[in-house]
């Protein structure tokens, strides 16, 4: 018998920081996150996913970062002059 999907009771951004790295392959990382939101973290299920957004380093400038759940809308009404982050699943 399959087991119900959990959703989160909330969905918020979290703030977190690289931790630490390690290579794997010539193109695959482990990257090991943690700061203060670690603990709001809610566990849903064994394949839960997220959302991570990025900054590309070899770019200068702001980036803008979203901070709700509606991170598309915010992400397509973007201000001038803020560079939009690279976003993974």
């Amino acid at each position: 018998m399959m087991s119900q999907v959990q959703r989160p009771h909330q969905r918020r951004m979290r703030s977190l920081s690289v931790q630490s790295t390690r290579l794997i392959s010539p193109h695959f990382m482990s990257v090991t996150l943690g700061g203060g939101d670690v603990e709001h973290l809610e566990q849903s299920g064994p394949d839960q996913s997220g959302r991570l957004f990025f900054a590309d380093p070899s770019e200068d400038g702001e980036v803008f970062l979203p901070d709700s759940s509606r991170w598309i809308l915010q992400l397509t009404l973007a201000g001038a002059g803020k560079r939009r982050p690279r976003v993974r699943t």
